[in-house]
Parts: structure tokens; C-alpha cells; sequence
């Protein structure tokens, strides 16, 4: 398992509050744990929201915005906004 709650070995439930129609804020931290490091994706309310998954509407009957992948895409917004530590 390599998301992992902030302080603990359990899997994270990912809460998310709603900011925008589109975009969310992140209630509680969790990291991703791989062979090169750790990375934390913080609980931050003065961060850029996170707009979860980047699907094309077209492909969105397919795979929606959120779902097993969401914790995935948190870390990649996290990754991308250039804001998580290792």
C-alpha cells in the first residue's frame, strides 16, 4: 500500500470539502510512500484547490474525475502545484 494516512499505516480516506464547482480543498494530509521517497501532501486551505482528475468530457462516462484513483490524484495536483515535500 503505498498511500498511507499522515501519522499512521492505514489506508487514507481522502475528505474533501467543495470550494468551487470544480474544485476542492483537502480536510486531512496523507503520503505516498515509494522507493525513492516520501512524499506529503499536505492539509493546506491557503493552497490552490485541487481539481482532482483531469478527464476529458467525452471520457467521463468511462472514468469519472474521482474514485480508487482519487488519492492518486490528489498527489498529482499536489506534484504539479510544486508544493510537496519528499
Amino acid at each position: 500500500m503505498p498511500f498511507l494516512t499522515q501519522h499512521g499505516d492505514e489506508q487514507p480516506i481522502p475528505v474533501l470539502a467543495q470550494v468551487a464547482p470544480r474544485t476542492f480543498e483537502l480536510c486531512n494530509s496523507f503520503r505516498y510512500v515509494h522507493p525513492t521517497g516520501t512524499y506529503h501532501v499536505p492539509r493546506d486551505p491557503d493552497r490552490r484547490a485541487y481539481d482532482l482528475a483531469s478527464i476529458p468530457l467525452l471520457f467521463r462516462w468511462l472514468v469519472p474525475t474521482y474514485g480508487s484513483h482519487t488519492l492518486a490524484a490528489l498527489l498529482h495536483d499536489d506534484l504539479i502545484d510544486g508544493a510537496t515535500s519528499v
